[in-house]
């Protein structure tokens, strides 16, 4: 996070605008450093299914199918859109 809260402000703003429209998000945090509470605020509920956490890039691919399903489950059943914020 950029310490003096412009990270934070635009990730509020990008999650009060996608919860408002019931958009779900995902939450995928690297490193040994997480902050979780951070990651979970910012995460659609339950936390255990748009929460993840690997400690290293690589580790993603472990990952991958597991959030590869729920992001088409979600998709299909909702006739949703994907979109990716980087």
């Amino acid at each position: 996070m950029n310490h003096n809260g412009t990270t934070y402000i635009v990730i509020y703003f990008i999650y009060s605008k996608t919860k408002d429209e019931g958009i779900r998000l995902f939450a995928v945090g690297v490193g040994s450093d997480i902050d979780v509470n951070q990651l979970t605020k910012i995460a659609s509920s339950p936390a255990n299914d748009f929460v993840y956490i690997v400690k290293a890039y690589k580790e993603l691919l472990s990952i991958r199918e597991k959030l590869s399903d729920k992001l088409c489950a979600r998709m299909y059943s909702t006739n949703a859109t994907l979109h990716t914020i980087v």
